[in-house]
């Protein structure tokens, strides 16, 4: 097992393409999106370990099906090839033809040896794929048993399932799994709780946007990230993971965010935020979209995102997992019972924005050091 091709890891979203089948149709994955899938590489069907890997998946073929879990093996091949070798294996999955390695080159599997023959290196590698095409995992082949019984576990663990049910309101929110890993969860929680301090909210007082902490309407503290390393890790991965997902749901390009925070609701301090909208002053009305993503879901109790406007949903994603919703929504983060929750929370916006708040700044002049605290 492996965490990482070349240009590929866990929560990415995996590049389309579209490739000839064995008959020579031409096979979309697109099209193919809303079944989770199984995508594996190997260099050619005439090589004997490739043999072996398109044999090991024809024997795990009726557990995905069970799983309705589609396969689709890539190799170089080309299609009448493919087609032949197929028959001769009874091999029933779908077989496509990357004969100019472009899509191996897309997903990390292929590379250019360092020598003079002008040969290239393969690597088989498998990908645990979700209905929305995100990676779930990612397998060296290498080890082929040890590989083939990880699959066999994670198409029943990994894979979410959910009984369909009649939908008679919803918040207008984008759920996205596996956007940071729960190793760097735990990073920036460790982050936190190197330096923190009381988290307040803005409000509009005339033209001007004026910073408050008032104790019966947040209890949080936060963490702002200044850490380089860190924010460069941060920012690829949102771009990567996030800032496509928005474009895909909202058809809205965001390319600015706000500082990340990574905020904590202590229940021994009674941790919540009650309902308020993001973008009510001259100061945050650039902020198109918010970001909440849960560092340690499992690890305490309430702490529930909720919109009221739109029903008394609870929403709480899992580690790592976030959700994104419009800056202009009602939502509030219920309150802590037991334990203490973590989340990293920025904002989105596009470039528009960004001139919109260059220029109410330049005229406002807002001081954000001057926070008001207001007594209990």
């Amino acid at each position: 097992m492996s965490l990482s091709t070349r240009t590929l890891s866990i929560g990415d979203r995996i590049p389309l393409f579209g490739l000839l089948d064995r008959t020579g149709d031409r096979f979309i994955l697109s099209d193919n999106a809303g079944k989770p899938a199984i995508v594996f590489f190997y260099a050619q069907d005439e090589m004997p370990g490739c043999q072996e890997v398109a044999i090991a998946f024809r024997d795990l073929k009726p557990e995905c099906d069970e799983a309705n879990v589609q396969i689709y093996s890539i190799s170089l091949d080309r299609p009448e090839s493919r087609h032949a070798f197929g028959e001769q294996q009874d091999i029933s999955y779908t077989l496509l033809c990357d004969t100019n390695r472009a899509v191996s080159k897309l997903y990390g599997v292929c590379r250019p040896s360092d020598d003079e023959k002008g040969d290239w290196i393969y690597a088989r590698a498998a990908f645990l794929i979700d209905t929305n095409l995100r990676i779930l995992q990612i397998y060296h082949l290498g080890e082929l048993e040890t590989a083939i019984d990880r699959i066999r576990t994670d198409i029943h663990t990994l894979i979410r399932r959910e009984e369909p049910r009649h939908m008679t309101m919803q918040a207008p929110v984008l759920l996205i799994p596996n956007v940071l890993d729960k190793e760097f969860c735990q990073d920036l929680i460790r982050l936190w709780q190197t330096d923190n301090g009381d988290s307040g909210f803005m409000k509009r007082e005339g033209d001007r946007t004026v910073g408050y902490i008032d104790y019966t309407h947040k209890i949080r503290r936060d963490h702002f990230v200044g850490d380089r390393k860190i924010l460069r890790r941060l920012v690829s991965i949102v771009q990567r993971r996030v800032f496509t997902e928005i474009k895909r749901a909202f058809q809205f390009e965001a390319t600015r965010w706000e500082s990340f925070r990574i905020g904590s609701y202590d229940s021994s301090r009674g941790g919540f935020f009650r309902a308020h909208r993001d973008d009510t002053t001259g100061g945050t009305a650039h902020r198109r979209f918010a970001m909440t993503l849960n560092l340690n879901a499992g690890e305490y109790e309430g702490g529930f995102l909720r919109f009221p406007e739109h029903g008394p949903h609870l929403y709480k994603p899992d580690t790592g997992s976030a959700v994104i919703f419009s800056g202009s929504v009602m939502h509030e983060a219920t309150d802590i019972t037991a334990g203490e929750r973590f989340v990293l929370l920025s904002f989105f916006y596009g470039e528009k924005e960004a001139e919109q708040r260059k220029a109410y700044e330049e005229r406002a002049k807002n001081d954000y050091q001057d926070i008001i605290t207001v007594e209990k």
